[in-house]
Parts: C-alpha cells; structure tokens; sequence
C-alpha cells in the first residue's frame, strides 16, 4: 500500500526527470486506483484521481500518439502533474 508522500513523490521525482514517466505513471495510477490511501481531503482525491485517470491518455511512442488525437505525449503530461501539484498545493494551503 502506498503513502500520499511516495504517490506526489512518484510525480515529482517524473517531473525532475521526465525518463521517468513511462515508470512512474503506472506506479501512479496504480497506487491511486487501487489502493488505501489517506487524502487530507476529498479535493486532493479528486485531484489525483482526475489525473491518473488523464495520464491514461499519455504516450511516449510518436507513432502511437498519432493515431489517435486524444493521446498526448511527454509535453502536456508533465504540464498536467505540474497542475495538479500546484492544484494540491493550494488545496492543502501550502501554496
């Protein structure tokens, strides 16, 4: 079972080096998706649930992102963790 401090450490740890997204998003995903982690609030939930739920979307393979538009790649997932952490950050009052 995963903590909320390895879950935003997970993205930050992405958001540093960015290789590590491919890793870290399904780390993510999965410890937000299955399982018992204490939020301090329903905001946060909401916050990382909606985006485990919009990184599905990402993908690192060129190739791949062009065949469908609503993929995404490297770009626009960091930009989507960036929110959410300042969204947490505001949310928990440390902004």
């Amino acid at each position: 079972m995963a903590d909320l401090v390895q879950v935003l450490n997970l993205l930050k740890e992405a958001v540093v080096d960015s290789s590590k997204l491919r890793m870290n998003i399904p780390k993510f995903q999965e410890a937000i998706w299955s399982s018992e982690i204490q939020f301090p609030s329903k905001g946060v939930e909401d916050i990382l649930g909606d985006l485990a739920y919009d990184l599905d979307y990402f993908e690192a393979d060129p190739r791949i992102r062009s065949e469908d538009k609503s993929f995404f790649g490297e770009e626009k997932a960091l930009d989507e963790i960036r929110a959410a952490l300042a969204a947490i950050d505001l949310e928990t009052g440390k902004a």
